[in-house]
C-alpha cells in the first residue's frame, strides 16, 4: 500500500489547540429550519468541539492516535466526480473544513450524518460501514458497482460537460452581466469598500491566475451568511468570455479556520495546509481552471461552477434507503482509500481489524449520544 503523503509530523499536534485562535469558530449549535442531517452539515465546528470535550470518553486511546489530514465535514453531497484527464474521478469537492485530525473521527462524523437518516442498523449498518472503510484502508478494490445517486455524475463525457456547463453559464448571466440571484450581490451593487477588498484581491491574487485571452465581463460577490458550511464566508465571482462557445464562471472561495481547528492545533500556514489537503485527496495535479492561492492573512480556492449532476436531498433518502446505503458504503470505503494513503496508516488498520467489533461498540454510543445532543439542540424529536 503506497503512502503518498508523510504526515507524521501531523501526529503530535496538541489536543484542542488551534492554530489561529483570533478565527477559530467557537463550534455553538446553529439550529436551522430543516432536516437533522441539513442541520448536521452545517454543524461541523460543533461536531469537533464536541469531540474534543467527549471522544475520550467513549473510544479508546489508540483509536485517536492515528491522525492525519481528513475531510473535516464528510457527508454526502460533499464530494463529486471530476475529469483528471480524461478519467472521471469521484474526490471531495469542498475543502472548508480539511485538516488534521483523528482519522476514525473522521469516520465518525460521516457515520453520524448517515444515521441521522436511518438510525435503524437494518437499514444503515455502522458494521458494513467500518468494513468498507477498512476495505478502502487496506487497498482493496471497490467491486459493487457506482452507487445509483451518482451514476449520471460517474458518467457524463467531457463533450456533454461542456454542452451543460455553457448551458448554466448562459442562465446565469445576460448581455455580458450576472443575472441577479439570491446571495449574489453584482459589482455595481457592492459597498466602494469592499470594491476596494474586491480589486485588492484581484490585483494580488486573482488575476495571475484568470485564463489567458479571456476577457472579465462582470465581477460579483456570494456569501451565504452564517448558515451553511461555509458559514459566512465570502466568495468573489467572475464572468469570463473568449468566444461564444467558450466562456467562464470562475468562484474564489475563502476558506477560513478549518472546522477541525476545534479539535486539535493544526499547521501555521493556512495556505500550505489547504494545497497538502488537495494534494492527498485529488491525488492528481489540479485540473483546468482549479487553484488554491493566498498570502498570510487569507486563502482562496478557485473553482469553476460546474453543472451539478448529483440531485441529493434527505426526502430522496428517505425514498431510497437502499440506494441511500449504497452509497454511504462507497464513501466510507473511498474515505479509507484517502486515509490509507497516509503516514502510518497500515497499523491503523491492524488495529481496527483487530479491534472490530469493540470498535462497533464504542462508535455507536459515541453517535448514539452525539445524535441525541443534537436533536434536543435542533428541538427535532427522538425519531
Amino acid at each position: 500500500m503506497s503512502k503518498t503523503n508523510d504526515t507524521s509530523n501531523l501526529a503530535t499536534l496538541e489536543h484542542h489547540d488551534t492554530f489561529a485562535d483570533s478565527e477559530l469558530d467557537l463550534g455553538e449549535w446553529n439550529a436551522i429550519d430543516g432536516s437533522l442531517m441539513m442541520a448536521l452539515r452545517s454543524n461541523a465546528p460543533h461536531f469537533w468541539t464536541w469531540a474534543a470535550e467527549n471522544a475520550q470518553k467513549y473510544l479508546p486511546p489508540e483509536a485517536l492516535e492515528f491522525s492525519g489530514l481528513v475531510v473535516g465535514d464528510a457527508h454526502h453531497e460533499n464530494f463529486a466526480h471530476y475529469f483528471f484527464g480524461s478519467n472521471r474521478v469521484y474526490v471531495p469537492n469542498d475543502f472548508d473544513d480539511s485538516g488534521v485530525a483523528p482519522f476514525f473521527l473522521d469516520l465518525l462524523k460521516f457515520v453520524g450524518v448517515s444515521h441521522s437518516v436511518f438510525r435503524d442498523e437494518k437499514k444503515i449498518s455502522t458494521k458494513l460501514m467500518l468494513r468498507s472503510y477498512i476495505s478502502g484502508l487496506t487497498g482493496k478494490r471497490w467491486a459493487a458497482g457506482v452507487p445509483e445517486f451518482i451514476a449520471e455524475d460517474s458518467g457524463v463525457t467531457p463533450a456533454k460537460l461542456d454542452q451543460l456547463y455553457l448551458e448554466k453559464i448562459e442562465k446565469k448571466t445576460k448581455a455580458g452581466n450576472f443575472l441577479p440571484d439570491e446571495g449574489l450581490t453584482l459589482w455595481e451593487r457592492i459597498s466602494k469598500t469592499d470594491q476596494k477588498t474586491f480589486s485588492d484581491l484581484e490585483k494580488t491574487l486573482f488575476f495571475k491566475l484568470l485564463p489567458k485571452n479571456y476577457v472579465i465581463k462582470h465581477r460579483s460577490m456570494f456569501s451565504k451568511g452564517d448558515r451553511g458550511g461555509s458559514r459566512g464566508m465570502v466568495r468573489y465571482l467572475y464572468y469570463l468570455k473568449k468566444s461564444d462557445r467558450e466562456k467562464e464562471i470562475l468562484e474564489f472561495k475563502e476558506l477560513g479556520s478549518p472546522a477541525v481547528a476545534n479539535y486539535n492545533k493544526q499547521p501555521e500556514h493556512r495556505l500550505e495546509l489547504a494545497k497538502d489537503v488537495v494534494k492527498t485527496f485529488w491525488r492528481s495535479p489540479l485540473p483546468n481552471m482549479f487553484n488554491i492561492t493566498g498570502d498570510a492573512t487569507k486563502v482562496f480556492w478557485m473553482r469553476p461552477k460546474l453543472p451539478n449532476f448529483i440531485k441529493l436531498s434527505h426526502s430522496n433518502f428517505k425514498r431510497n434507503p437502499h440506494h441511500f446505503a449504497d452509497l454511504t458504503y462507497f464513501i466510507a470505503f473511498k474515505l479509507g482509500v484517502w486515509h490509507g494513503s497516509q503516514f502510518r496508516s497500515l497499523r491503523y488498520a491492524n488495529y481496527l481489524e483487530s479491534n472490530f467489533e469493540t470498535s462497533i461498540l464504542k462508535s455507536t454510543e459515541l453517535i448514539n449520544h452525539y445524535l441525541d445532543e443534537a436533536r434536543f439542540l435542533q428541538k427535532e424529536p427522538n425519531k
